[in-house]
């Protein structure tokens, strides 16, 4: 399942950044590997059923790419005096933005990612695509202690930072905007982080 996770979670990430062409390539080929995977149908935790609705809700992120980016500003850019960003430090830790920015900066590289510079490190896309990287490491461990340790980094990224302040970003995005696409990527994003609170936070 750390393979599908992986995928999810990269998926996720890749629906929050601005729609360009070769994003939305991407993205449809990652959509496409959640719908026709064996996990999308034969998966009693349920990783199986967000996939498929993240899979379903693709093609409209994608397919109007004019349609897709009016409704991208209109959700995370034009909506700031509502404070709908997608970042972490819009939640926590406010008037300080740079600490939490190096917190994760230390925590990425501690974990052997390196990351771009175009995207804030407290972004929403990079913080998912950082657990879709860890989902990676426990799939490609080569011994239980590996597995473990990158099992124990998803469960202390969770607890530290995507539980802490992404449900905060989901309730305050309620509302905002007349095109619902992002919204419904939102809530699925967060109700994939409700599943892992049960299955990794939860099962520690």
């Amino acid at each position: 399942m750390a393979q599908y996770r992986r995928v999810l979670y990269a998926t996720l990430g890749k629906g929050f950044l601005y729609p360009e062409e070769d994003r939305a390539v991407r993205l449809t080929i990652a959509g496409d590997w959640l719908l026709t995977h064996p996990a999308a149908t034969d998966d009693p935790a349920g990783y199986g059923v967000l996939g498929r609705e993240l899979g379903s809700l693709v093609p409209r992120l994608t397919g109007n790419l004019r349609s897709a980016q009016t409704a991208w500003v209109a959700m995370f850019h034009a909506s700031r005096s509502e404070n709908c960003l997608p970042y972490e430090g819009a939640f926590v830790g406010r008037q300080f933005p740079g600490v939490v920015q190096g917190r994760l900066l230390r925590e990425y590289g501690e974990a052997g990612l390196v990351t771009g510079t175009h995207q804030e490190p407290d972004h929403c896309a990079v913080e998912l695509e950082f657990m879709s990287y860890l989902c990676n490491q426990e799939s490609c461990a080569g011994d239980p202690a590996e597995r473990e340790m990158a099992i124990n980094r998803q469960r202390d990224f969770l607890q530290n930072h995507l539980l802490v302040w992404f449900p905060l970003f989901a309730k305050r995005s309620q509302g905002v905007g007349r095109d619902d696409r992002y919204l419904l990527l939102i809530d699925l994003a967060n109700r994939v982080l409700d599943l892992e609170r049960q299955e990794v936070v939860n099962a520690a």
